[in-house]
């Protein structure tokens, strides 16, 4: 009986630490931050370059630092554009050159200089791309738009919600 009560005990112990372990490693696991986006406008003639409003979210309760660049920051995100077919939607004409190994390459940075950026929990960055300097979206459909900006230290991606653009003859 007395065994019994003692494993009966050990097996309540290690229970009872499993979900604060569960629970350390799950905000382990959560991103420091959200990124959500938004359209303006959400309709547009073909022609017109719809511009994606991004907002990145300091969603923990400590500080974080992001690189930033300034007058530029769209660059810091990967912006996936599917068309109605679930297709990518045909990348814009960019400058291209051959490098060293003969390799064509396609470059589209506009340039500036990265900075640190300190958010405090609950503070916003914002930021804007405009979609025509990425993609061109010359057919009539609709597209879904996708926003993501990569965390370095645990290399995964934090995508945002997935939005709607229409774009009419």
């Amino acid at each position: 009986m007395r065994i019994t009560v003692l494993l009966a005990a050990a097996w309540f112990a290690c229970s009872a630490a499993a979900p604060g372990q569960t629970k350390q490693q799950s905000d382990a696991a959560k991103p420091p931050f959200s990124v959500t986006i938004t359209a303006a406008p959400d309709v547009v003639k073909v022609g017109a370059a719809p511009i994606i409003r991004i907002v990145l979210t300091n969603t923990s309760n400590h500080h974080i630092n992001l690189t930033h660049i300034p007058g530029n920051g769209a660059h810091m995100y990967r912006v996936d554009v599917l068309d109605s077919e679930g297709s990518r939607a045909p990348t814009a004409k960019a400058r291209t050159w051959q490098d060293k190994n003969g390799r064509r390459v396609r470059h589209i940075y506009m340039g500036g200089n990265s900075t640190t950026v300190d958010l405090d929990p609950g503070q916003t960055l914002k930021d804007e791309c405009p979609l025509d300097e990425r993609y061109d979206l010359a057919q009539p459909g609709k597209y879904t738009i996708q926003a993501s900006r990569y965390i370095y230290e645990t290399k995964t991606w934090v995508k945002s919600n997935t939005i709607t653009v229409t774009v009419e003859p």
